[in-house]
């Protein structure tokens, strides 16, 4: 298994809600953001699908774009996400912990302990949808997993 495990000059963070292409534009105002540096996206990355009418789509645009930014990403499962353990990505250790890498960007694993800098952080992703009613009624896509569920929540406690 490949291994990921480094120090970061600078460690940001924030959610993005799918609007990837915004990023470029924050990365900008950084200055002089480079690889060295590392970007924790919150959740709501939607490098994997896009949903238009209600039907998911693969969204390759965003990952292609997204792999090219000057920073190192890694990403958070958030809400209107699957795990990222099903994503057909690269299983890797990853700051000491379990990830995944798929076209140069990095996906924290649930349940996973991180070393950043550092610093340890355990890795909860996933939330539940609060427009989860609404988009079952227009038949948009929602995943069951999109959240931990009572199991796997009391396996990270114990």
């Amino acid at each position: 298994m490949k291994s990921f495990n480094r120090q970061f000059n600078r460690v940001l963070t924030g959610d993005i809600h799918g609007d990837v292409f915004d990023l470029e534009e924050r990365i900008a105002k950084i200055g002089d953001a480079s690889k060295d540096d590392l970007l924790i996206i919150l959740g709501d990355v939607a490098f994997f699908y896009s949903v238009y009418h209600g039907e998911i789509r693969n969204d390759e645009k965003r990952r292609e774009y997204a792999a090219q930014l000057p920073i190192t990403l890694l990403c958070i499962q958030g809400n209107h996400e699957q795990p990222f353990r099903e994503i057909k990505a690269k299983e890797i250790e990853l700051l000491g912990g379990k990830g995944f890498k798929r076209d140069r960007i990095y996906f924290a694993d649930n349940g996973t302990v991180l070393d950043i800098n550092g610093k340890k952080s355990l890795v909860i992703g996933g939330a539940y949808s609060v427009d989860k009613p609404v988009r079952l009624l227009r038949g948009y896509a929602w995943w069951e997993n999109e959240e931990l569920s009572d199991n796997e929540f009391e396996e990270l406690f114990k």
